[in-house]
């Protein structure tokens, strides 16, 4: 579960941060770093719909060089898999 997203939020008890681009950042077992950005892609997704219903969103990602790093050299790969099994329909990657 997501209970936050951005730099200010501090991990209350058991809470445990995840820096999801920090190739040294792991979630707890069993799940893995994809596990984890499927759930925060899943989480925006939801957000920006304001609803649970059934949509299956376009998802277009621009500027992938500022995330470099985070899955080295698998970046497209990762993030083109994490949205669509966070319910996207198509992903455009720019």
């Amino acid at each position: 579960m997501i209970t936050a997203v951005g730099s200010e939020h501090r991990p209350a008890s058991g809470e445990q941060e995840l820096q999801l681009f920090d190739s040294g950042s792991r979630p707890p077992a069993p799940w893995t770093r994809e596990d984890a950005m499927s759930a925060f892609l899943r989480y925006g997704i939801t957000s920006v719909l304001q609803r649970r219903a059934l949509v299956w969103p376009v998802v277009r990602f621009k500027s992938l060089a500022s995330v470099t790093g985070g899955f080295p050299g698998r970046e497209v790969d990762v993030l083109v898999a994490a949205c669509r099994k966070a319910g996207a329909w198509e992903v455009i990657v720019c």
